[in-house]
């Protein structure tokens, strides 16, 4: 199964999209149907990078330090909103 990655910014009260802070995802659809998800935040302190983001995220998948999540296919929407909605507690 492949790894694949999301990469949500912050934006001004604009809209455009600001150099600092935001999330990464990385996720993986498994046989069952569900879904494991790993993330990592960078600090609204720091300069987002995307290679940092997927770096730590990928590194949470491969320790087993990630969530597993029901994920119905069926429903209409972006990966991204499933994953920003998600129970992460």
């Amino acid at each position: 199964m492949t790894t694949r990655f999301a990469h949500i910014r912050y934006e001004n009260h604009n809209g455009d999209i600001i150099p600092r802070g935001g999330w990464t995802y990385a996720y993986k659809f498994l046989p069952d149907g569900k879904i494991a998800a790993a993330r990592s935040q960078c600090s609204s302190l720091d300069n987002y990078c995307r290679r940092i983001g997927r770096d730590i995220c990928q590194g949470r998948m491969m320790a087993g330090k990630y969530k597993v999540f029901d994920y119905d296919q069926s429903v209409d929407g972006p990966i991204v909103d499933f994953l920003l909605d998600a129970e992460w507690k």
